[in-house]
């Protein structure tokens, strides 16, 4: 199997420096490095059991796009994405649901794998059909690269391959039917790298610029009648002249409306209460006042219980 690594920040050696690996760690995650680990961990056993006819794609990240798809497999029987998975435990994939069981209650998990990789194999495909590629499909795949995951799948919308099944999942490729030649192959992997550009359509011609209309004659000028007992042409009859207009209420068989009789606008309301204040503002107002007028009270008795002030 022929590996195309496309890993960001990863050198040619297959090392990211500390720079990088700090860039990274902002960019994707703290869980990007045990992903790429366990991408590791099933790309050494995969080549252990597919031959050159197979290519692998690591990481790319789709042109024109911020899609990164972790592994595409590309071999004469089809195309797959596996999306590889470092977690462990018991999970359940039942249709589109993804979470672990606590016994015998299922709790969803923050981040659903089945939709996740669904995503990213319909995203492939997409791709691949806007490159001329309509015919091919793409089989989503998750992957499990731990022993320590179980899954009970019931029915997922995505392929699941546990750790111990990857083997038999790589020896069930060589046995299918194969559909896909190496040309084929080797297209659709230069296409996922660089797009096929379209090539440029000569530009349109202008259109031709519209005639003006002809010139119409006037609205009262009529053609005119042939009589066919008379001779020669008979010049039109002058139009009659307009009646009166008909009086207010006269049926002219077009609807109409009455219009509605003007409202007088209503007289400006005069201001009542003290100086002009409602009612609630005066009350307000008289309390704050009486409430001085305590506090200055009370005061002064306090200057005479103190001997402050003299006693008259």
């Amino acid at each position: 199997m022929r590996l195309i690594d496309k890993t960001p920040y990863l050198s040619e050696k297959g090392q990211i420096n500390l720079i990088d690996r700090l860039q990274s760690l902002l960019q994707f995650g703290p869980s990007w490095f045990q992903q790429l680990d366990a991408q590791k961990v099933v790309i050494s056993r995969l080549e252990k059991q597919l031959d050159n006819k197979y290519m692998l794609i690591r990481n790319v990240t789709l042109p024109n796009s911020d899609i990164m798809l972790p592994l595409i497999l590309l071999g004469p029987q089809g195309i797959y994405l596996l999306n590889v998975t470092h977690l462990r435990g018991v999970y359940q994939a039942k249709h589109e649901d993804w979470g672990t069981l606590e016994g015998e209650v299922f709790k969803p998990a923050s981040i659903n794998l089945l939709v996740r990789t669904a995503r990213l194999g319909r995203a492939l495909e997409v791709y691949l059909k806007r490159q001329g590629h309509e015919a091919q499909s793409v089989e989503p795949v998750l992957v499990a690269a731990d022993p320590g995951l179980h899954v009970d799948s019931v029915r997922p919308i995505v392929r699941v391959v546990l750790s111990d099944a990857i083997d038999r999942f790589a020896a069930s490729l060589k046995q299918a039917q194969p559909v896909l030649s190496t040309a084929a192959i080797l297209d659709l992997v230069e296409r996922i790298q660089s797009p096929r550009q379209k090539a440029d359509e000569p530009p349109a011609e202008p259109a031709p610029a519209a005639r003006p209309p002809a010139p119409q004659a006037p609205a009262d000028r009529r053609a005119p009648v042939f009589d066919p007992n008379a001779q020669g042409v008979v010049q039109p009859e002058e139009p009659a002249a307009p009646g009166p207009e008909p009086e207010a209420g006269y049926d002219t068989g077009m609807p109409y409306f009455d219009a509605p009789p003007e409202t007088p606008p209503a007289p400006p309301k005069k201001k009542g209460g003290f100086l002009g204040m409602s009612g609630k503002q005066a009350a307000a107002l008289g309390c704050m006042g009486l409430f001085w007028v305590c506090v200055i009270a009370g005061f002064i008795v306090y200057l005479f219980l103190t001997n402050q002030i003299p006693l008259p």
